[in-house]
């Protein structure tokens, strides 16, 4: 925000400098994309969101990911035995075919993780593209999607902090069935990332403990994952079909990414603190 802030007062004298703060400033405020009607389709959700992503600092948290042929490199420094040249030129599936693979994803989702007397699972969607979002949308409105699907973010800070206001509604509704005496289900998160090419997320980042139960789920292509997230080995058990992905050695990643070291591991929906 202090980078925007620079380039709108340099655009009271210089009116090219306003679309790149105008660009900086989309890009630090944390979006999320909520699906109408359903389960956190309410005020006291989005309310919330906003409340926990001030108060954790949510806003200026970007999350590089890497796709395509830079992800299948990273990949297969870390798999030997992957021919990064035998996909690199192309995507799997054309990019006009990813909405309908994105609706069916979902569709899969909500129909292998149905509701019980004792759990409800709710379901939220990371990709680093937007391009995809209008034809899904169409989709949408013209097929309908269960309500247990809450939306979707190109942001995985922002998805990761609704998800935590989710969390925190679902924690009030039991809270106040309990003291009605009655029955409530436990709720289990999961965060869908779809893939029309490999995805990597080579940043050590960490789930927040306050998500509960929760599981991130992707896909697999060739017996190997199309996604992968930099994780400690304690929340390995939370990836479903996504690789857990490490640098090969410090001597690789400083060569990569010309760093003295390994960056330090964030919370996800937190800035990183400096010491």
């Amino acid at each position: 925000m202090i980078e925007a802030g620079q380039h709108l007062w340099k655009a009271s004298q210089d009116i090219d400098s306003l679309p790149k703060a105008i660009s900086i400033i989309n890009e630090a405020i944390p979006i999320f994309q909520v699906m109408a009607h359903s389960i956190c389709d309410s005020a006291k959700v989005v309310t919330s969101f906003g409340n926990i992503a001030t108060a954790l600092g949510t806003v200026g948290n970007l999350v590089v990911t890497y796709q395509g042929v830079k992800a299948l490199q990273l990949i297969a420094s870390h798999l030997k035995d992957i021919n990064d040249t035998l996909q690199a030129q192309t995507a799997l599936m054309s990019i006009e075919k990813f909405p309908q693979a994105v609706y069916d994803l979902i569709e899969e989702a909500l129909h292998n993780y149905q509701d019980t007397d004792e759990i409800s699972n709710w379901f939220f969607v990371y990709h680093p593209d937007t391009i995809w979002t209008p034809g899904f949308h169409r989709l949408v409105m013209n097929r309908g999607l269960h309500r247990r699907f809450c939306g979707h973010s190109s942001q995985l800070d922002a998805a990761v902090v609704f998800m935590l206001a989710a969390r925190e509604f679902a924690d009030r509704a039991a809270r106040h069935a309990d003291k009605r005496g009655k029955q409530n289900r436990r709720i289990r998160l999961h965060l869908l990332i779809p893939a029309y090419q490999p995805v990597l997320i080579k940043d050590p980042v960490r789930f927040p403990e306050t998500l509960g139960e929760f599981v991130v789920h992707g896909k697999i292509h060739n017996s190997t994952p199309l996604v992968w997230i930099n994780v400690d080995a304690d929340q390995e058990h939370c990836l479903s079909g996504v690789g857990r992905w490490q640098p090969p050695s410090l001597k690789w990643f400083e060569s990569m990414f010309n760093q003295p070291a390994a960056p330090k591991t964030r919370e996800l929906g937190r800035p990183l603190l400096e010491e």
